[in-house]
C-alpha cells in the first residue's frame, strides 16, 4: 500500500504527542469506563483540536487532512448533538452543518483544516 493507508501520519502522531495522565480519587459520575468523548472517522482525518470553545459554552472539534484526496468522514459524540457549525481557526461561524443524534459529516479536501463548533 502507500503512506496514507499504512497509517503512518497517525503513527507519527502519536510518537510525537505521547499519552500524558493524571491519577484523581474517586468520583461519583453517569460515565462508563470506556467513554468517548470523540472519535473521527475514518482514521485518515487526523484530529488535531478538542476544546471549550473560547466565547460560547459548545465545544472546538478540528481535523485536518493530510492526504492528497477529498475525505468524507464524520464526528461522533459522546453526546447527542443539538446544532453543528462549521467555524473558521477565530472560531466564527460561518455555516450551519446537518447532523443526526450524535454525529455530524464533514468534508475535508486534501492539505485541509476544518474546525467544527458543537453544542451539546
Amino acid at each position: 500500500g502507500d503512506w496514507t493507508k499504512a497509517g503512518v501520519y497517525q503513527a507519527a502522531v502519536r510518537f510525537s504527542t505521547p499519552l500524558r495522565v493524571a491519577q484523581i480519587g474517586k468520583q461519583n459520575g453517569k460515565l462508563s469506563c470506556s467513554h468517548s468523548f470523540v472519535e473521527v472517522k475514518p482514521s485518515a482525518l487526523a484530529l488535531s483540536a478538542f476544546k471549550k470553545a473560547e466565547m460560547r459554552d459548545s465545544l472546538i472539534v478540528r481535523v485536518n487532512n493530510p492526504t492528497d484526496k477529498t475525505i468524507t468522514g464524520e464526528l461522533v459524540l459522546g453526546s447527542r448533538i443539538k446544532q453543528a457549525h462549521l467555524v473558521n481557526l477565530n472560531e466564527e461561524r460561518q455555516s450551519t452543518l446537518s447532523h443526526a443524534g450524535n454525529r455530524v459529516k464533514v468534508t475535508v479536501t486534501p492539505k485541509k483544516i476544518v474546525t467544527v463548533e458543537i453544542e451539546c
